[in-house]
């Protein structure tokens, strides 16, 4: 076809491109399909309409090929998107035939031929639109069944890997999987609807939950190891992945929770612990055996050890590590020979030289370990006998040189020592111990750990009474 009347009315065709693209898509039937499927008039006319416009222009010029519309396929993904269906895109279509049939009566152009001519280019394009529409739809469907097919094997492989649950905004649990039921002890119909409360354990601390819910409603995934009850009461340990779900419009709607079960791993880790534990406690009898101390001491020493430590707000971490590590401060005594370990006078020049060596050999036994405990023993050996103002020994170090762990016990062993009887002395009163303490402040021990020792000193004679 020629388009011979269209290609006359070309121009005035031109020059109403705003008034047919107005009267397309402000029609009321468009504007419903535009609100039911939340399109945006302006949007959709400045970066879809014009173009389609362009491209019947170009067909009655020629310079385009019927069905040739290079914003076609982004149209139609556009509208498919949108869940528009195809009657109403065929309405859509439509109504851009009648804008053109608006124009030519109001322009006072009435004619069958033209009315012909305009027919023939959209009927001829709409088939093809309708039928390109259909295949879009067939495809994406067909990618849909293809993904769901997909989602269901990767449902398969994560319920039988991990431990998979959600909840809702107030922290009820929704959904969980069979791991989950398997691991916690509990039947789903016990945990849907409850609060994820029942499975939170006593020993975990607040501020872990706190810093989670800070993250998500933030809504940012949160991840870490958490420490859960079990129906029976047991414990067990997962690292979790948290991730809030949003909504369209950002709005968080539930929380997905996936989670590996680490119980095995801790109760290896734990097991392993206790071990060094048990290592540490026989090496320190042994050690105190051998130098005629009572046996006790070394109790003592970690108790006002970990209590020190405590009121000094160190982590829960380095208060374990001083209480487990501190009984192995004289360990390196074990090196020493009887002869001068087990002396009753005073020692001489040389054997004190050689006493003083213990620090360096409890160091040497424990320094190569890679346990935290082991290390922390390395370190309390090594230190326990350095001093404030670096009068100490065996490096002569001096201030925050010297570790933390060190400062603290050496106040435990010096208290320990004045406090109690032993084969060469007699306990010094308490008096004459805090004097000791406030003369040394500065000097031998750290000026602050002190102060809060001498501010809690009740609690020091109340540990030693209880471990005489």
């Amino acid at each position: 076809m020629s388009f011979n009347l269209l290609k006359q009315y070309q121009d005035l065709i031109a020059q109403n491109e705003e008034v047919v693209l107005e009267d397309w898509l402000h029609h009321k039937d468009v504007q419903d399909i535009f609100i039911e499927h939340d399109i945006d008039a302006k949007f959709f006319k400045e970066n879809y309409a014009r173009n389609i416009f362009a491209y019947y222009m170009g067909v009655i010029d020629g310079s385009t090929q019927i069905g040739d519309c290079p914003v076609m396929g982004e149209y139609l993904d556009f509208l498919y998107d949108k869940n528009v269906m195809p009657d109403q895109l065929f309405m859509i279509c439509t109504y851009f035939r009648k804008s053109l049939m608006h124009l030519s009566f109001n322009t006072n152009i009435i004619s069958l031929e033209l009315y012909d001519e305009l027919s023939y280019i959209i009927d001829h394009n709409l088939k093809g639109v309708l039928e390109r529409f259909r295949k879009i739809i067939f495809d994406k469907d067909q990618a849909i069944e293809t993904q769901s097919q997909l989602l269901v094997q990767y449902k398969v492989v994560i319920d039988e890997g991990f431990i998979v649950s959600m909840a809702n905004l107030s922290g009820e649990i929704i959904y969980v999987n069979d791991k989950f039921c398997t691991v916690s002890g509990y039947e789903e119909e016990e945990l849907l609807g409850n609060h994820y409360s029942m499975i939170k354990h006593r020993d975990t601390d607040p501020d872990v939950f706190k810093s989670m819910w800070d993250t998500l409603l933030c809504k940012h995934s949160w991840q870490g190891i958490l420490q859960n009850r079990k129906k029976n009461g047991d414990s067990y340990y997962v690292q979790t992945h948290i991730t809030p779900i949003l909504d369209t419009s950002g709005n968080i709607v539930d929380y997905f929770s996936i989670s590996h079960d680490l119980t095995e791993v801790f109760m290896l880790q734990n097991e392993l612990v206790q071990t060094q534990k048990e290592i540490i406690f026989r090496l320190s009898e042994l050690s105190e055996s051998r130098s005629q101390e009572a046996g006790n001491h070394i109790k003592r020493v970690a108790g006002y050890a970990k209590h020190l430590a405590s009121l000094l707000n160190l982590d829960q971490k380095s208060i374990d590590d001083i209480y487990f590590a501190s009984p192995m401060h004289d360990i390196g005594k074990i090196g020493i020979p009887d002869s001068i370990l087990m002396k009753a006078g005073p020692l001489s020049e040389d054997e004190w030289k050689t006493m003083k060596t213990h620090s360096e050999i409890g160091y040497e036994i424990f320094k190569d370990s890679k346990r935290s405990i082991l290390q922390a023993a390395a370190t309390i050996s090594h230190e326990h006998h350095e001093k404030f103002d670096g009068s100490g020994y065996p490096r002569g170090i001096r201030n925050d040189e010297i570790h933390i762990y060190a400062r603290i016990v050496t106040i435990a062993d010096v208290f320990d020592a004045l406090a109690t009887d032993r084969v060469y002395k007699k306990a010094w009163s308490f008096e004459d111990i805090i004097a000791l303490f406030k003369e040394e402040k500065g000097k031998h021990f750290d000026p602050e750990i002190v102060e809060v020792f001498l501010d809690n000193l009740d609690d020091f004679i109340e540990i030693k009474a209880n471990n005489t």
